[in-house]
C-alpha cells in the first residue's frame, strides 16, 4: 500500500501546472478546467483579475491545492485550497488583484 500511495504522489507531482493572472481591470468571467485523471485540461492559463476559475471533474483521488513553486509539492501559506482528497468534484476560487502573478496547483 505504501508503494501505490508514493507512485499517486510522484504522478500528481507531475501534472503540477500553471495559472498566470493578469493585472487587468476586474471582469465577471468564468475559466473552466477539467481534471481528468492526474492531469489539468488545460495545463495552463492566463486570466484577468476578477476572473472565478472552476476545477471540475474531481474524483476520490484529486484535490486542487496551491503549491509553493512549480516543482514544489509543498501548499502555499494562504494559498487556494479545495479541501481534502475527494471532499468536493468541483472547487472554485475567484482572483483578485491582490492575486496578480503566476499560481502553480
Amino acid at each position: 500500500m505504501k508503494t501505490t500511495s508514493k507512485l499517486l504522489t510522484c504522478i500528481c507531482f507531475l501534472a503540477i501546472a500553471m495559472l498566470h493572472v493578469h493585472n487587468a481591470q476586474a471582469l465577471t468571467e468564468t475559466f473552466n478546467i477539467v481534471v481528468d485523471g492526474f492531469s489539468f485540461s488545460p495545463a495552463s492559463a492566463t486570466v484577468q483579475a476578477g476572473t472565478s476559475v472552476i476545477w471540475s471533474g474531481m474524483s476520490t483521488l484529486h484535490n486542487v491545492v496551491e503549491v509553493d513553486s512549480e516543482t514544489s509539492t509543498t501548499p502555499k501559506s494562504g494559498g487556494f485550497y479545495s479541501g481534502g482528497i475527494g471532499a468536493v468534484t468541483e472547487f472554485e476560487h475567484t482572483f483578485s488583484e491582490a492575486e496578480v502573478g503566476t499560481h502553480y496547483y
